[in-house]
Parts: structure tokens; C-alpha cells; sequence
């Protein structure tokens, strides 16, 4: 199980921006119900997707 999982499952959280590689799933667990306003904001602000696109948020 990835260190990540663990994390989460033992109730815990990590910070977005760590050595840990986030999958688009652990992006959107990550978001939760906030994720579809953090996506139209992202459209709005970034709509040519410069910034932070190596995170594989979207």
C-alpha cells in the first residue's frame, strides 16, 4: 500500500506539495466536495493550464 493511503486511512492528511506523487484519484479524495468549485476556478484563472502542470491535478 502507497505511504499516501496509509496516511489517509489512518485519518491523516498530506501535504498536497510533497515528495509524494499524487494520483488525479488522490487529487480529487484530496478535494473532496470542494473539488468541482477548485476546478472551475482553475478554468477561470488558468484556462491555458500554466500553473503547477506537472501536479497532475487536473
Amino acid at each position: 500500500m502507497r505511504q499516501y493511503d496509509v496516511t489517509v486511512d489512518a485519518g491523516g492528511c498530506w501535504h498536497p506539495i510533497g515528495s509524494v506523487p499524487l494520483t488525479p484519484d488522490d487529487w480529487a479524495r484530496h478535494f473532496g466536495p470542494f473539488r468541482a468549485e477548485f476546478v472551475a476556478a482553475r478554468r477561470r484563472h488558468d484556462p491555458d493550464g500554466v500553473l503547477t502542470p506537472g501536479r497532475r491535478i487536473f
